[in-house]
């Protein structure tokens, strides 16, 4: 574990919010260029791990809240 980790208790969820995230507003563009192209099924797909990734952020949020 590096040292910026040991001292910030906090890092590795708010790295995973912050991946989360990003991971979601991807998958929103992509699940849009998907459907663009008449790909119904993949659009869905794409939806499903938007929605996913998005809850991960808002329960790495939560943990890296005081109290949460």
């Amino acid at each position: 574990m590096s040292k910026e980790l040991e001292r910030d208790p906090d890092a590795p969820s708010e790295r995973l919010r912050g991946t989360a995230e990003y991971i979601a507003e991807l998958s929103d563009e992509l699940a849009k260029l998907a459907r663009a192209e008449r790909l119904e099924f993949l659009g869905t797909l794409l939806d499903m791990a938007r929605l996913e990734a998005r809850t991960v952020a808002q329960r790495a949020r939560k943990k890296g809240t005081v109290g949460g």
